[in-house]
This record gives C-alpha cells, structure tokens and sequence, in this order.
C-alpha cells in the first residue's frame, strides 16, 4: 500500500499558506476599514453679540484620532466656499473618537465685521459659472470636510449639503425654500464590525475611568 504522508504533507502546507495569505488579506481590509473617518454631523443654529447664523456640530464617530480639517460647501458649477470656522480657543485637533468641534458660519451681522460672509454668501449663489442667476437651484451642493493643507477630502454628502445651502440661502435673502430639508442630522456609514469594535472601546474606556475615579471617604 503506498503511503500517502508525503501527498498529506503537502497539501497541509498549501492549505496553511493559503490559509495564512487569507487572513492577511482580510486582516489588511478591516483594518483599511476600521481606520476611514467617519463622522456624525449635526446642524443647528447660533447666536451671539456678533449677530447669528448656522452651525455644523461634527462628533468624530470613528476608531482612530482625526487630524485637522476644514468645513467647505462645494458645488461644481460655483467651486468651493469655506464660510464654516471654528473658534480656535475650542476646536480640538487631533480629534479623538467622541471628541467634538463647532463651526459657524454667520448670516445676520449686528455690526459690521472684517469680512462680510453674508453678502459674499448672497453673491455665490447668485452666480453659476460666473454667470448672474435669479436663485440657485438645490440639488447639487456637497458639504465636505478636507484635511488641511491638502486636497484629500475625509467627508462628502449631498444631501447634507443641499441642506446646508438651502438655510444659507433662505437666511442671507429672506426668501423661504419651499422644498423644506427635514433632515437635520447626518452620519457617515459604518459598517456592524466598526460599530461593534467602536462601542467595546468606548466600554473598555468608560470602566477604566470609573475605576480610576476616586472614591469618597
């Protein structure tokens, strides 16, 4: 009876190799995923002794810190405008997962400012490939947030930025927008395994504070 170790042998081989290979693989793709930003964005509105406006509350909702970034409205027939900033005695970068940062983009000025955001609001959107338009039309606006000092963009949703431009422009004009948005809270996509390795971090993090909190008495 001939013997069949040899044959066996190999085989285990190939299937270990192959086996190993593969987990790389899928060790390499989850951890790509894992790593993308991600984000939950709030809208909402401001005031203060300056005048008013809208504000973007962005929470990192990701695993890993993000580094610093810009708010930028983007509309391909009008370019990029980056009317949102942020206080710099508040904005926290690197931004950790849960860790949030306010950006406010002034549309009713009480006194007169350096740079007069809403009528330089009012005029890019009264022009489409520097042509004048009676009233922009609301369907291809994108709220983006792009590193810093870089052209790579971390966010990007349309719909959110036609949210965004709508209140915008009903804000700086007076003009109601008769499509009204309700959506007022966004958030970028994760997938179950980033949401569950998310939420066992954040578990991992709450009962390692309690146990470092002191005790009274």
């Amino acid at each position: 009876m001939p013997d069949s170790s040899p044959i066996l042998s190999v085989a285990t081989l190939v299937s270990a190799f192959v086996g190993a290979v593969f987990g790389a693989l899928v060790d390499r793709i989850r951890r790509r995923v894992e790593s993308r930003p991600r984000f939950r964005i709030g809208v909402g509105v401001y005031e203060n002794l300056k005048g008013r406006g809208r504000s973007l509350t962005i929470t990192n909702v990701g695993l890993d810190p993000v580094r610093q970034y810009h708010v930028a409205l983007f509309h391909p027939g009008r370019g990029s405008l980056m009317v949102f900033h942020g206080d710099d005695s508040e904005l926290v970068f690197p931004q950790y997962p849960e860790q949030r940062n306010v950006f406010r983009c002034p549309t009713k000025l009480r006194e007169p400012q350096p740079v007069d955001v809403p009528t330089h609001l009012k005029d890019w959107f009264h022009r489409l490939r520097d042509k004048p338009i009676s009233a922009p039309a609301f369907d291809d606006f994108r709220l983006r947030l792009v590193l810093r000092n870089s052209e790579l963009v971390l966010f990007e949703d349309q719909g959110l930025g036609n949210h965004v431009a709508k209140e915008l422009y009903e804000d700086v004009t007076g003009h109601p927008i008769e499509q009204h948005v309700k959506e007022v809270y966004y958030r970028s996509k994760a997938s179950r395994w980033v949401e569950f390795v998310r939420n066992r971090r954040l578990r991992r993090m709450l009962s390692r504070v309690e146990k470092e909190r002191p005790t009274k008495g």
